[in-house]
């Protein structure tokens, strides 16, 4: 808040595509980073550095791109260059969602890709939407909701949230959030004091489940963020602290009327007008100066209700319910997070109280193929054994046979498992239901994939390279002489 980051010395070591998932409402590319920078911490009022690391850090990241199954390869400038990717008009990027030549939502991806996030490796993770409990009904009901505007929602309300912390006011919330919360918010906040998280990282947004009912429909998403917390005293005084990273997980439930459309022009752009698409007079403005819609009562789109945590009845009920292609589904494209397998690794391993180095070593060794540091992993520790994070069990065979497979594969992240290794894959196994011989099972299985994997690299290499000498045997053809 009042802070921008620059980058220099940036060098990238690698670059792919990681995972294409296409549906009716979107195309998703989501791209694999690994680079490094030096990063330097401005003041925005001022200009000054506040904070420079002279060596460079390395970083990987998941840049998610969308756009709509109907948009083609633009073959002129767009958003990347500054320009509307409709009628080729000078944009200012930021300041608004429409164009005001042409009046295209330039945000929607009808015309161009829209970065839509950005993930830290470590906390990247891909669930089909169909296995999200009750994601079929909402669909039925609202056919153009997605996952891309509420992930978009989710972050603009945690960033407010934030701010009202900082800021000890509670108006970058109002638009956001109900009238009840809001209350709620400053009760608590008047019997606590005034606290609030400074070096804040959005971990990860991410969908889990629906409560719809006849009036009022709900989403529950799973938020994961980390931050150093600050305490200031009744004389304004910071108290001081152990200052330490503290890993936060929290459920956001969003609430909107029953039978509310989702617009898609407005898909990454819950910063402005949901009704008009039009920038806000206000950074807090709660209702629309251009349209008059009123944005915080659930009749123009999701606002926050309350925040709990996975623990909570509500929440666990959600998820418990299963739909009717996850109970038959023997398989599927989930992918866990670096974190959430590190967390229940921890969770399990450490259930003694007990912090083994044996362990240790495994769980940083998952860890660092992620760019974790250890520090992030001793924080994970740390806020496990203050009963501040907690991640419920998996729920069923296929959660924990997913498990199972997710932390053999980070184990074979650099090609062998060592036998102390293999040894806490056993002790994991047996915490979820699985004996020695299913530890084998899911080595063996991760090995086929990863065979299957360079195999497939292989002929892809083996094509591109006969293609290109295809092309160059071409160019190097003699032309033909003209015939007379």
């Amino acid at each position: 808040m009042g802070l921008k980051y620059r980058h220099s010395k940036m060098t990238v070591y690698e670059l792919r595509i990681a995972q294409v998932n296409c549906d009716n409402n979107f195309d998703v590319i989501h791209v694999f980073i690994r680079a490094s920078s030096a990063d330097s911490a401005i003041d925005l009022k001022t200009g000054e550095t506040l904070a420079a690391n002279e060596e460079s850090r390395k970083f990987s990241e998941y840049w998610t791109l969308i756009r709509r199954p109907s948009a083609k390869t633009l073959q002129k400038p767009g958003l990347v260059e500054g320009s509307c990717p409709n009628c080729g008009a000078s944009l200012e990027i930021g300041q608004a969602t429409v164009c005001n030549t042409c009046g295209s939502f330039i945000r929607s991806g009808y015309y161009d890709w829209v970065l839509a996030k950005i993930t830290q490796a470590c906390e990247w993770e891909y669930s089909e939407p169909g296995l999200i409990p009750d994601w079929n009904v909402m669909k039925q009901a609202d056919s153009d909701f997605n996952l891309q505007q509420i992930e978009d929602r989710a972050g603009v309300v945690f960033w407010m949230m934030r701010l009202s912390e900082s800021s000890q006011s509670l108006e970058p919330m109002q638009r956001f959030a109900t009238e009840a919360f809001c209350e709620q918010y400053q009760l608590l906040n008047n019997e606590r004091g005034y606290s609030y998280m400074e070096n804040v990282a959005l971990g990860s947004v991410s969908l889990k489940g629906f409560r719809i009912t006849k009036h009022w429909d709900s989403i529950f998403i799973l938020v994961i963020w980390s931050g150093v917390p600050v305490t200031v005293g009744s004389q304004n005084r910071i108290l001081e602290k152990r200052r330490v990273s503290q890993i936060t997980r929290e459920i956001y439930i969003l609430g909107r009327r029953h039978g509310v459309k989702t617009n898609q022009n407005n898909t990454l752009s819950s910063a402005h007008c949901p009704g008009c698409g039009g920038p806000l007079s206000s950074t807090f403005a709660v209702t629309c100066s251009y349209c008059n819609t009123l944005l915080n009562e659930g009749s123009n789109g999701w606002i926050l209700e309350r925040i709990t945590n996975e623990s909570d009845p509500a929440y666990t009920k959600v998820i418990e319910r299963k739909t009717t292609t996850e109970k038959d589904a023997e398989e599927d494209a989930d992918t866990r997070s670096a974190r959430d397998i590190v967390t229940i690794m921890a969770q399990i391993l450490l259930a003694d109280g007990i912090t083994d180095p044996d362990e240790m070593k495994l769980l940083n060794k998952i860890a660092q193929y992620y760019d974790m540091s250890e520090d992030q992993v001793r924080s994970i520790i740390s806020s496990l054994q203050a009963g501040m994070v907690y991640i419920p069990a998996p729920a069923d065979n296929r959660e924990s046979w997913s498990l199972l497979l997710a932390a053999a594969r980070m184990a074979l992240a650099d090609g062998q498992i060592s036998p102390v290794e293999k040894r806490e894959l056993i002790l994991l196994a047996q915490h979820i239901g699985y004996s020695t011989a299913d530890v084998t099972r899911a080595i063996k299985a991760e090995e086929r994939r990863r065979f299957e994997e360079m195999r497939e690299e292989k002929h892809r290499l083996a094509r591109e390279q006969m293609q290109s000498e295809l092309l160059k045997n071409k160019e190097n053809e003699p032309e033909e002489d003209d015939e007379s």
